[in-house]
């Protein structure tokens, strides 16, 4: 790793914390707690959006996961 990448990977990792603090944990979790719900909840409600969206939505979910960790990880 050049010194520019070593620079150019610490400015990156700065910005990706700043915006990380800028999301409320407890509003992560509940993001979390609702789209659970809809995961469940969606074969019943609406099956066609469901089969379509599932997917996409448990990669969101999981993603709200890791970023809520992360968000811990950084609090100042």
């Amino acid at each position: 790793m050049t010194n520019d990448e070593y620079v150019a990977m610490q400015t990156r990792l700065q910005l990706l914390a700043q915006a990380a603090l800028g999301i409320d944990p407890d509003e992560l979790l509940e993001f979390v707690r609702l789209a659970e719900r809809a995961i469940s909840l969606g074969p019943v409600l609406d099956p066609t959006a469901w089969s379509a969206g599932h997917v996409k939505l448990r990669t969101v979910i999981d993603h709200a996961r890791a970023l809520y960790a992360f968000r811990l990880s950084v609090e100042p």
